[in-house]
């Protein structure tokens, strides 16, 4: 049986609103024109103000964050030969597992303005195709597309291709390195 109660401080004419379901720290929603619910997706932890939404978050509008960000990465991809560096989320833990890799690229496109922060976990270079539109990397080349061991490489894309923004794996960020 659904609670049926007093909000508070909700006044509601002419029809009744039943609270569902929703535990603590949920925050409550309408599902259709008089029920509230809450989901463990979505949840207002008031001791710490923390805001947790599980699932996606569409932002229309400005965004400001005063703070750190913290991006999780998935799990590590280890590559082969002619690997894929996904980009499904913000940080991709990529290694060569074994040996030097050649003819990686990226799984797609990317949406235009997507970052997309890269780190060789590994102890092998990842050597890039040297066709910008295999590799998805604009610029791509045989001269400058090699990510070093226990490098940290940011792109972004522009719909079409990754666009190599910074990293490398020293403090002086040497960026993509020689592949000849």
């Amino acid at each position: 049986m659904p609670n049926t109660g007093f909000l508070g401080w909700a006044y509601v004419t002419g029809s009744t609103v039943t609270h569902l379901s929703g535990a603590d720290k949920n925050v409550l929603f309408y599902s259709g024109s008089t029920v509230l619910t809450g989901s463990d997706n979505f949840f207002y932890d008031y001791t710490n103000s923390q805001l947790t939404v599980t699932g996606d978050l569409d932002v229309s509008g400005d965004l400001t964050v005063t703070s750190a960000t913290t991006f999780t990465p998935s799990a590590t991809a280890t590559l082969g030969d002619d690997g894929t560096i996904p980009v499904t989320s913000t940080v991709a833990l990529v290694d060569a597992g074994g040996g030097n890799r050649t003819g990686i690229r990226f799984n797609a496109a990317g949406s235009a303005g997507q970052i997309l922060i890269v780190k060789n976990v590994g102890g092998e270079i990842l050597q890039f195709h040297d066709s910008e539109g295999t590799a998805l990397l604009r610029g791509a080349d045989a001269e400058t597309s090699q990510m070093l061991t226990l490098g940290v490489y940011m792109f972004v894309s522009d719909g079409q291709y990754w666009n190599f923004i910074g990293g490398g794996n020293n403090a002086g960020g040497d960026g993509l390195e020689d592949g000849s």
